[in-house]
């Protein structure tokens, strides 16, 4: 009997489980995270043309949850969870704006779009963060405060801009939840589920 063939092979049974099984944790992961968002925005009023799409931000997220890489896989099987720190908020302005809206802001703030911007400021935004793709400015959202400044330049415009439903909102810890999900029995079904199959595959060879 090889024992360095059965050590082997029982290790990569439990490798290929572990993936299989870890699979079953990021889509109760994803569902959790989605659950969060749903339950702290989900009843958010937003005005009627607004500039804020809290289903189109929730299908971003969703996209960016689904391209999120949950596992490393290499001797050993790494499981990554989403948090404020790992997860890529630079995608689009949809994820740029959730990033915002998780941090909370204090204060009164408008949403304008990249040609808004210049037109009250002069400049384009200064050490803007660059996002993955490419947008036109009048598809860019900014939130800035609203100033006096802002206020003329609506005078000026001779509209109104998009008063920003969270503002003066404190965070939301949209991740919390999912970090909190217990891998251990996950993992506990995976080698249960290896152990049966080598043990079955075991008898098959004798």
């Amino acid at each position: 009997m090889d024992t360095n063939k059965i050590a082997n092979d029982m290790k990569t049974l439990v490798k290929k489980q572990l993936v299989e099984t870890i699979t079953e944790f990021v889509e109760s992961l994803k569902e959790i995270i989605v659950s969060s968002y749903d339950s702290a925005l989900g009843g958010v009023m937003v005005a009627p043309g607004s500039r804020i799409n809290l289903q189109d931000i929730r299908s971003s997220l969703i996209e960016q949850l689904d391209k999120f890489n949950y596992m490393s896989i290499g001797n050993s099987v790494e499981v990554h969870v989403p948090d404020m720190e790992n997860f890529n908020f630079s995608k689009n302005p949809n994820l740029r704006l959730l990033k915002t809206i998780l941090e909370g802001v204090v204060g009164v703030y408008v949403l304008v779009d990249g040609k808004e911007f210049v037109g009250i400021y002069g400049h384009k935004p200064i050490n803007e963060e660059t996002l993955e793709e490419s947008f036109a400015p009048a598809d860019m959202l900014y939130l800035v405060p609203y100033s006096p400044k802002v206020q003329s330049a609506e005078a000026k415009l001779r509209k109104k801009f998009t008063k920003y439903p969270f503002s003066n909102m404190p965070p939301v810890r949209l991740f919390e939840e999912g970090e909190r999900l217990n891998i251990g029995p996950y993992i506990d079904k995976a080698i249960s589920e290896a152990e049966k199959k080598f043990v079955s595959s075991f008898k098959g060879a004798n």
